[in-house]
């Protein structure tokens, strides 16, 4: 993530990404990046999906949400998601090192 706000409360952004599959059945969370307004995280998320019509993988969203990390809630930051086909069709099924 490039550019992260801080907020006037806290100085500096402590962002964590949220990644969610099927409607927020399955996620996983990131851990805090203490880098402030350049985060990166190395790691790798993997689900396990149960397919029975192509259709399902168009239909399927993989949302993304990065949020400030708050001592009593998270703050969205910003929100993406793409369609589970397109990451199915790239090379290995994984997007790596995009922007």
């Amino acid at each position: 993530a490039r550019g992260l706000p801080s907020r006037p409360s806290k100085g500096i952004c402590s962002p964590c990404v949220s990644v969610q599959i099927d409607g927020g059945k399955k996620y996983f969370t990131s851990c805090v990046s203490r880098s402030g307004e350049h985060a990166a995280w190395y790691e790798a998320f993997s689900f396990d999906l149960s397919v029975n019509d192509p259709m399902d993988l168009r239909r399927a969203k993989l949302l993304l949400k990065c949020l400030d990390e708050g001592f009593v809630s998270n703050q969205l930051i910003g929100s993406f998601d793409i369609e589970l086909a397109f990451i199915y069709s790239q090379s290995n099924h994984e997007i790596f090192r995009r922007w």
